[in-house]
C-alpha cells in the first residue's frame, strides 16, 4: 500500500492516508479531520514513499502511534498544528527530541 500526504487547507495541517492510487487517496482524505469539509478537487495529494513502511492495515496514519510520529517529525519535519502546552514536552511526546515546537531555533 502506498502512503500519500493529503491536505485541503494549510491551516488545518495534513495527514497521511494509504491507498493504491491518487484518486483513492483523495477519496479517503475526505473522511479525515484534515480534509473533512473539502471537495474532492480541493484536496492536494502527493506521494510520500518514505512512509510506505508505516502501513499496518490502516487507512490513515495515526499521529498517536509513536513510530509514525517520530518518523514524521524526524524525517518530514512535521509538528503539531496547535500544540497543547500541557503535553508538548519531552515527558509526553515521543518525538520531542526532533520537534521544533516550543524550542528556540539554534542556527
Amino acid at each position: 500500500m502506498k502512503a500519500w500526504q493529503v491536505m485541503s487547507d494549510p491551516d488545518r495541517g495534513s495527514t497521511v492516508v494509504f491507498a493504491e492510487t491518487r484518486g483513492q487517496a483523495k477519496q479517503l482524505a475526505m473522511s479525515t479531520d484534515a480534509c473533512e469539509d473539502a471537495s474532492y478537487i480541493e484536496i492536494e495529494c502527493r506521494r510520500l514513499p518514505a512512509a510506505d513502511h508505516l502501513y499496518k492495515g490502516q487507512k490513515e496514519l495515526r499521529w498517536d502511534d509513536d513510530e509514525a510520529r517520530i518518523f514524521l517529525v524526524k524525517e518530514c519535519s512535521w509538528a503539531c498544528v496547535d500544540p497543547d502546552p500541557d503535553v508538548c514536552d519531552e515527558k509526553h511526546c515521543s518525538a520531542w527530541e526532533w520537534c521544533m515546537n516550543g524550542k528556540e531555533a539554534t542556527y
